[in-house]
């Protein structure tokens, strides 16, 4: 392996930025093979060493003054391609398993889905529409909003209980009115 062209060789006149292109560009190949010998696998190893070098720019680690940068950069690189062959090993080989499989529906029932949900979405606004101002603003602020008890407690300036209560007897009323059992 070259060991002049480490991106910390205080002699070179070079940028740090030319400094680690030149150490990427001389030993590229060493590190392929190292991590070629390791895992067998060219893709693998390929992608493991171009995140690798990618890596290192962004985190900058190429900037610091490492005493002996060869063994440095290559340390990391085993544990990166060690890593890599981990995540391999516990995860799918391949884009197709891990995709989910979802059950395909037809058209029709699809569009009755589709129907069936407006339905329901009329039907709960027509309920809401039966609720008092201050339960459809409450319901609404919880469900739609997301917003959780302390927000609207804070915003209402009521405690958290009284909020959960009036959240509890908006629903109480929406079942109520859509004869859901409690």
């Amino acid at each position: 392996m070259n060991t002049d062209s480490t991106p910390n060789s205080p002699q070179d006149p070079l940028s740090r930025e030319a400094q680690f292109e030149l150490f990427f560009t001389s030993n590229y190949r060493d590190f392929y093979h190292l991590g070629l010998s390791i895992s067998k696998q060219k893709e693998l190893t390929q992608d493991t060493l171009q995140s690798f070098f990618l890596e290192m720019w962004e985190k900058k680690i190429w900037t610091k003054e490492i005493e002996h940068p060869k063994t440095y950069f290559q340390r990391a690189f085993y544990r990166k391609m060690m890593t890599a062959l981990k995540a391999q090993a516990k995860g799918p080989q391949s884009l197709e398993e891990s995709k989910p499989i979802l059950p395909e529906i037809s058209f029709e029932e699809a569009l009755i889905e589709s129907e069936t949900q407006m339905e329901r979405a009329q039907v709960l606004a027509q309920a809401l529409d039966r609720l008092s101002p201050t339960q459809r603003e409450m319901i609404q602020a919880k469900f739609q909003d997301g917003k959780k008890y302390e927000e609207l407690a804070r915003e209402k300036g009521k405690s958290k209980q009284t909020i959960y209560n009036q959240v509890h007897t908006a629903i109480q009323k929406l079942r109520e009115i859509l004869g859901s059992p409690p």
